[in-house]
Formats: C-alpha cells, sequence, structure tokens
C-alpha cells in the first residue's frame, strides 16, 4: 500500500489518494472551494495542504475554522493524529476561552477555531494574519450573508492582508449560490468531483437508495383529517378579513415563513387603515393557523409522543394558550385529536412509521445504522423505544440553548461519538448535529425518519454510507400526507443541484480555458480601505450590543468602543441616539424616555440624530400607534431633534458610514462629548478637567495626574516632559500645553 510522504508527517500513516494530492497541489496555487462527497477526505486534503503550505512558507500559519466546537475538536484531533508534534505546535480556540488566554493561543503555528471567535478576535487585534498564512473554512457552504466566514474575508481585505484560502464543503448549492461563495471569499479555483468521477468511483462502493410508503391505520388518518379541516376552518375565516387588502392564503403552500411573511406585510402595509379589534383578530388567527400547521406537520410526520408534546402546550395544566385568550383551547376537533393522542399512548401503540423503523432494525442485518431525525424531541423518543428494545443504541443531538430546552453538552457528544466509532454502540439516532462534518463511523444504514426538503441535508446525510462497503439508504415516508409530496420534492431538488454541479464544473472549466475564473466570477468586492489619519473616528459606546459595530469594521471604517456619556455613536459632529423599536416601547412605558430626550437637548454642542431602527409594526406588539406617533412628535416639535427612521442594524451601519465619509470631506473630525454630573472630590474634579481636553480619557487623565501630582504641574509642564506619559503623542502634548499656556489677544 503507498503513502503519502512528507517530513511533517509521521510515517505510513495516510493512505495514497491520488486526487487529494491533486487538489492539495492546485490549493498552493489559488484559493481554492473544493467540493467532495461526504466521506472522501475533505479533512485530508486541508491536512496535506497545510503541511506542503508550511514547507513552502516557514514563517506561515494555518487557521482551521468550523463552525461548530465539536467539528473543531475533530479536526484538531486529526492533525495531531497524522502530524509529527515535535515541530509544530497546535491549539484550539473556542468560546470557552477567556480573552487573556486566547491572546496567547493565537501564537501557535497551527490554530483550530469557530469562525465567530476568531472575526471577533480580529476586530479586538488579539490576533495578527499574515497574506502567507492558510486559512480553511469547513462547511463553507454557509458562506453568504454575514455569515463569520464573509465577514473574516471582508476585513482581512479592508487591512490589504490576503491570505490563501482553502473551503470546503459536501455541496455548496446551486449554481448562483456557489458562484457568491466564491465571490465572498475570494476564491478563483474549483474543484467539484462527485461519486462518479472515476477519480473518486475507485474509493467508493456506492448505496442504494429505496422509499418505504406507509399505510398509516385508520384512527392516524382520521386525526390527520379533523386536524385538516380545522386548519381549513381558520384559513377561511383569515381569508374573508384579508381578501380587502389583496391578500389570500393558499391551502398548498402552507409553512411558517409563508404565513409569517404575509401576516407581516399585511399590518405594515395596511396599518394605517386597519381597525385596533380587527388588527388583533388577524395577529390571532395568524398564530392560530401556525400553530396548527405545525401540529399537523408533527402528526404527519414523527411520533405520537412528539405530536402530543406539542398538543400539551394548549391543553396541559399550565397552558400559555388558554391564558392568551386563543381560541385553540376550545376547538373541540383539536380536542379529540388530543384525547386519541393520549388514548394511543396509554396503550403503547405507536403509529406505523414507528412500527415500521424498529421491524427494520429489528432484522439487525446491518454493521451500523444511523437514523436522522430533525427534532430533539423525536430523536429522544426514538432512542427510548429503541433501547427499550435491547438494542445498543446512542443518541447524538445538539447542545441546549436556553431554559428548558433539551440537549447534550460537548462531551457528552463527543462520548457518544466515541462509543459508536469503538461499536460499544450499532445504532445511532442523530439530529441536524450528525449530518455536517462530523467524524462518525462507516455505516452501511442509514435511515431518514423524517424527509428535509433542502437538497444540501440530503446529500450530507446519504453521504454516511458506501465509503468501504456498499451501503443502503432509506426513506420512511407516511403514504398519502404532505410528507409523500415533500419527498418528492426533495428528490426532485436533490437532482436538480447533482445536475447543476456538473454543469457549474463544465461551465468554469470552458471559461477558465477562454479567461481567468477570476474573471468570470468578479471575485473584486469589499470596501476600500481608506486612512484619513489620526481624529477621523467613530465612537461607539461600550453598551451598544449591535452588530453594527462588525458591520463598520469590515468597511474599514476605524471604530473606538468607549464608555461614551450621551449618544451610542459619535461620528464627526453628529451624535446618534439609537434606539430599537422595543427599547423605545419599553422607555415610554417606564417614562425613562422624556429624562433621556431632555439630557440630549441639553448637550448644546454637535448635531444630533435620533434613531429609531426597526419596523413600525414590531412597536405595534409592545405598545399603541398613538403612542408612537405621540412620542415622534415629542422628539421633533417639543425637543427639536430630527429623526431618522433606519429597518435594521445594516441601514444603521449604512447611515454612520455615510456620515463618516461625509465628516471626511469636510474635514470634521470626531470628538468626544461629555455630558456627566459634576464631580465632587478634589481628584475626580482634576481628572474632570483633564479630560475635557479632546484626546484625554479618564485613564490618560489618571496617568498624567499620577506622573505630575497637580493640575499647576501639568500647566507648567514642556510637551517634552508632557509626552513621557504613556499615551501622549506630539500633537496631544502640544494641545494641552496650549490649553494652559495660551492667552486670548484682545481686539
Amino acid at each position: 500500500m503507498k503513502y503519502f510522504e512528507h517530513a511533517l508527517l509521521k510515517e505510513n500513516s495516510i493512505e495514497y489518494r491520488e486526487y487529494q494530492d491533486k487538489i492539495s497541489e492546485k490549493v498552493l496555487k489559488h484559493n481554492t472551494l473544493v467540493v467532495l462527497p461526504t466521506g472522501t477526505g475533505k479533512t485530508i486534503i486541508a491536512l496535506l495542504t497545510s503541511v506542503k503550505w508550511l514547507g513552502k512558507n516557514m514563517d506561515a500559519k494555518i487557521y482551521f475554522l468550523a463552525p461548530t466546537r465539536p467539528l473543531v475538536n475533530q479536526h484538531f484531533n486529526l492533525f495531531r493524529k497524522y502530524l509529527r508534534q515535535d515541530t509544530l505546535s497546535l491549539a484550539v480556540l473556542t468560546g470557552v476561552n477567556k480573552p487573556n488566554s486566547r491572546q496567547l493561543l493565537w501564537k501557535n503555528r497551527i490554530i483550530f477555531a469557530t469562525p465567530q471567535l476568531m472575526y471577533n478576535d480580529l476586530v479586538r487585534e488579539y490576533v495578527n494574519v499574515k497574506s502567507n498564512d492558510l486559512i480553511i473554512l469547513d462547511e463553507a457552504h454557509r458562506a453568504v450573508g454575514e455569515h463569520s466566514y464573509v465577514k473574516i474575508i471582508k476585513l482581512l481585505d479592508t487591512r490589504n492582508i490576503h491570505p490563501r484560502i482553502l473551503a470546503l464543503t459536501a455541496s455548496p448549492g446551486g449554481t448562483d449560490k456557489t458562484l457568491t461563495i466564491m465571490k465572498n471569499l475570494k476564491l478563483k479555483n474549483i474543484e467539484i468531483h462527485t461519486h462518479e468521477d472515476p477519480i473518486i468511483s475507485r474509493y467508493f462502493h456506492g448505496y442504494t437508495v429505496s422509499p418505504i410508503f406507509v399505510t398509516i391505520d385508520p384512527v392516524h388518518k382520521h386525526m390527520i383529517k379533523l386536524l385538516l379541516s380545522t386548519l381549513d376552518n381558520y384559513i377561511d375565516r383569515i381569508n374573508s378579513i384579508i381578501q380587502k387588502f389583496g391578500y389570500k392564503i393558499s391551502k398548498s403552500r402552507l409553512s411558517y415563513t409563508y404565513l409569517k411573511g404575509m401576516k407581516d406585510e399585511i399590518i405594515e402595509t395596511h396599518y394605517s387603515v386597519v381597525k385596533d379589534n380587527e388588527l388583533k383578530i388577524i395577529k390571532k388567527l395568524f398564530y392560530e393557523i401556525i400553530y396548527l400547521e405545525r401540529i399537523l406537520t408533527y402528526l404527519e410526520t414523527y411520533t405520537y409522543k412528539t405530536a402530543k408534546k406539542l398538543l400539551d402546550e394548549i391543553f396541559g395544566s399550565d397552558t400559555k394558550i388558554k391564558r392568551r385568550g386563543l381560541s385553540l383551547y376550545y376547538n373541540r376537533e383539536l380536542r379529540e385529536v388530543y384525547h386519541l393522542l393520549s388514548r394511543a399512548l396509554d396503550k403503547k401503540v405507536f403509529n406505523k412509521k414507528t412500527e415500521k423503523l424498529l421491524e427494520i432494525i429489528k432484522k439487525r442485518d446491518f454493521t451500523k445504522a444511523l437514523i436522522f431525525t430533525s427534532l430533539k424531541d423525536n430523536a429522544v423518543e426514538l432512542y427510548e423505544i429503541i433501547k427499550g428494545r435491547d438494542h445498543k443504541v446512542g443518541i447524538l443531538i445538539g447542545q441546549t440553548r436556553g431554559k428548558g430546552v433539551i440537549g447534550m453538552k460537548q462531551v457528552q457528544q463527543l462520548k457518544t461519538l466515541d462509543d459508536f466509532n469503538k461499536g460499544v454502540t450499532r445504532i445511532l439516532i442523530a439530529t441536524h448535529v450528525g449530518e455536517e462534518g462530523l467524524d462518525i463511523s462507516e455505516v452501511d444504514l442509514v435511515i431518514f425518519f423524517d424527509n428535509p426538503i433542502s437538497a444540501i441535508r440530503r446529500i450530507q446525510r446519504m453521504g454516511r454510507t458506501g465509503r468501504r462497503k456498499k451501503g443502503r439508504v432509506l426513506f420512511l415516508i407516511n403514504k398519502d400526507t404532505r410528507e409523500e409530496v415533500k419527498y418528492y420534492v426533495s428528490t426532485k431538488k436533490y437532482k436538480k443541484l447533482i445536475s447543476e454541479l456538473k454543469e457549474l464544473k463544465n461551465i468554469l472549466e470552458e471559461e477558465s480555458s477562454k479567461k481567468s475564473l477570476e474573471d468570470y466570477i468578479s471575485v473584486n468586492i469589499g470596501f476600500e480601505n481608506r486612512d484619513f489619519g489620526e481624529g477621523y473616528i467613530v465612537y461607539i459606546d461600550a453598551r451598544e450590543k449591535s452588530s453594527i459595530i462588525n458591520i463598520l469594521s469590515t468597511r474599514g471604517i476605524p471604530v473606538k468602543i468607549e464608555n461614551l456619556d450621551v449618544g451610542d455613536f459619535i461620528v464627526g459632529d453628529y451624535i446618534i441616539e439609537r434606539k430599537t423599536v422595543h427599547d423605545l416601547a419599553k422607555s415610554i412605558f417606564d417614562g425613562r424616555i422624556f429624562s433621556q430626550l431632555k439630557s440630549l437637548s441639553n448637550i448644546g454642542k454637535g448635531k444630533l440624530i435620533f434613531l429609531i431602527e426597526g419596523k413600525k409594526i414590531d412597536f405595534l406588539k409592545y405598545s399603541t400607534l398613538k403612542a408612537f406617533l405621540g412620542v415622534v412628535y415629542t422628539i421633533i416639535f417639543d425637543f427639536n431633534i430630527p429623526i431618522y427612521f433606519s429597518e435594521n442594524e445594516e441601514e444603521t451601519a449604512e447611515l454612520i458610514s455615510y456620515l463618516y465619509f461625509k465628516s471626511v470631506e469636510r474635514k470634521k473630525k470626531t470628538e468626544r462629548v461629555r455630558y456627566e454630573k459634576k464631580p465632587r472630590d478634589i481628584h475626580e474634579i482634576q481628572k474632570h478637567v483633564l479630560s475635557g481636553i479632546p484626546g484625554i480619557d479618564n485613564k490618560l487623565a489618571e496617568r498624567l495626574l499620577e506622573r505630575f501630582g497637580s493640575l499647576k504641574n501639568i500647566a507648567n509642564a514642556t510637551p517634552t516632559r508632557l509626552m513621557e506619559v504613556k499615551g501622549v503623542g506630539n500633537e496631544l502634548a502640544m494641545r494641552i500645553y496650549k490649553v494652559f499656556n495660551y492667552i486670548e489677544k484682545k481686539s
């Protein structure tokens, strides 16, 4: 058997595969997107690229990023397994590491981290990336919109840093999304290979795909019929109200996204003409329809217990539904469904799909089986059922998110994977956590308990089998339900995606022979890094928790985070007080808004802007339109403060960016504005006086007083002596000297 050979690799440790070698060589020349099926060794390609890159760039570093902590640890362990560690230092960084320790860990040669952490530490300047470094991005199909992968590349671009990029994914999506990812990550080359390609197929044993259509029993069918009837009635009721606004719910398009989008659009577009009582009815009906659609989906797809748990929220002893005054609690058909489910569970009766699953695994004609289901609750229920039948079974679900939400700690997840890989368990029930990248030992049976419409998720699930021997993929589908329709839709999307990937590969190969691939995908994006000199900066209050600081940083706008005495942002001579519609409603309710407005109006310096961020529809969740109009009137006419209405954080950042460049154009540098109670302590008064000088904050004022002892001594000090204090440069020293020694000439 042939093995990879390299000075940094352990001898005879990695079996040689030609495609891994060739792809890693191409990454050395260009930023590359590698699209390979699950199980074909994308992480090995990352490892090979890393050792080759370090061999050519002696002072380079490797940054391997993955979206979850288990994935980060998995990649770290693989590198540690195959590398000669006596010559390299490796480190793992996740959110559990405190900032002080992270600054030291970033100094290692090969670092494994989550993208959110790396982006935050880039903004804080804890990590120093160079253009001869290599950044590896796992699960790169996520690199769209404002994902941390995208923000990292943009931020580095503004700093004129262009490291080598290797992006890995089992499927990036369709043609348009793939090109967007390449553009976002500044990738010039793409390597697309499927199981059918000769260079891959020799290492892949394939799998059979079989849908199993389950005929549901009469009671189950009756429950679905009751729910459909109830849902139809609610839809007819709301359609009779919203038709006058030009809207009608299509019963064939029901989904949370579709329903919520229509509700928000109706309320936002027509709120001025909708009567208050009618608005409440519309909101309630939409909420109830969304809830009913969810119950129907659970009943058609998952176990009886999972469906009943959702209905417990309506008919349980401590129901929020009843307290909110919604009619679902009093619906007879829904209550009948609840009683039928309760009776089935009391008699320990399973639905036919669950019985079919038990029938399949009872045969034990597999070495290892992986059962996928999207819901944590359903995964737990299946685990308990299968465990109760003396099967060696494990469960892998996501981490706990919030109070009362079930989940697993990272240590538990890793223990579950280790048990499955070692054969302690033969069956693993997994949610989406088992779909992306995790090192799940070779399985010869994959079962879909539900059918995600996403083609990417389908590819990731199926890719778990067929690596070392031929595998089987089974889809469990309740016949004559909406689940059957979903199966056909997802199959169509899957085939379309595979076809698009092949077509994209051909297009890019053809285009690259005519001109550079970089020209074809228009890689050159991002904001120009502009340095306009000292003083042109945006001050942001340290209590500001929005993503605006990140957006500004990626645009190359210098920011400084401090505890501001007034406003949330100061740019040039503009002072911006930002309130989300939720904050505004709360401040009206508790009366804070009026004292805040009085404080703002007393500043007497700078151009004030009161920024209201969010949609009016969201304000109406907490207060009334009358209250909203009243406070807007007060701000504009009683306090003479202009208002800017911003749709979201992105638009707010756009406004700040515009004001920043306008300030540069007007040569108006940013100065801190103070508004605080006068201190009584002598030392505090001295600091207060000093911090009134532009460029001096409380910390620097403290250092000056510590060095010179008094304001008198500071006033008598020469600029040269002032510069002996840390943080005082030539320009600031001259400013301090002039403040204390300038004599205004009388005309």
